[in-house]
């Protein structure tokens, strides 16, 4: 029958387009961006436990390199097993010259607790890209000299396929889970939701906000009332 419509198809005069189906989100209560939902989606279905939005062990109150914790900075995949963190970025957002400083700046942090960090760019729904990587990402650490740690730069189809491609994740879980909670969270349900949970979405719109110029208000004479209006409501 399928076959049947398919020839019936070709033979018909007109046009046929194939519709690329929608991406799901098949988490939709969990708050965060498109390009983080699609990360968060497919580390589940690796089965790669992570920490989602919140703080690495060392910089959390009470670790060993808390007087060094980047201020403000909230990652979005910790993965503890693999000393790993995976930040997807916004093209325009982290190409602003003060997004540039304090990426680095946040990346050297977190390499000096033997971190390795990626920031995949989210070029399009489902397409990433590497080309725009920081000098600073993926310091050698003693416990990775033998891994190569060099990532192919270009564009990248798929998300599955970008998470492929970073060596640390292909190489396996290298440290033991420390913390309880993560003990507890790795059984059920497989992630951890962090203490900035919704921290992307809300940077996000705050920089959109930002980069939206006020309307402008035309004064004109016997229009006084409305250009009163048009400024309380500002």
């Amino acid at each position: 029958m399928a076959l049947r419509s398919r020839r019936n198809r070709r033979q018909t005069e007109g046009r046929f387009k194939l519709h690329k189906p929608e991406w799901v989100d098949p988490y939709p209560h969990i708050e965060g961006t498109e390009p983080e939902k699609r990360v968060f989606a497919a580390l589940l279905a690796r089965g790669v436990y992570f920490i989602y939005q919140g703080q690495v062990p060392e910089f959390e109150v009470g670790g060993k390199m808390f007087f060094a914790a980047p201020p403000n900075y909230k990652p979005d995949f910790i993965l503890p097993e693999y000393k790993l963190i995976i930040d997807p970025f916004s093209p325009y957002h982290h190409s602003l010259p003060d997004a540039v400083k304090r990426d680095r700046d946040k990346i050297a942090r977190y390499a000096s607790a033997g971190y390795a960090y990626y920031h995949p760019w989210a070029i399009a729904p489902g397409v990433w890209s590497w080309d725009q990587r920081h000098d600073v990402v993926n310091r050698k650490e003693n416990s990775y000299r033998k891994l190569d740690r060099k990532i192919t730069t270009g564009q990248v189809y798929g998300t599955h396929d970008m998470l492929a491609s970073i060596p640390e994740l292909s190489a396996g879980p290298r440290y033991p889970l420390i913390d309880p909670r993560d003990k507890a969270a790795k059984i059920a349900p497989g992630y951890r939701i962090g203490q900035y949970l919704g921290a992307g979405a809300n940077s996000v719109g705050a920089a959109n906000r930002k980069r939206r110029k006020p309307p402008s208000l035309a004064i004109r004479s016997g229009n006084r009332g409305s250009v009163r209006a048009a400024r309380q409501a500002r």
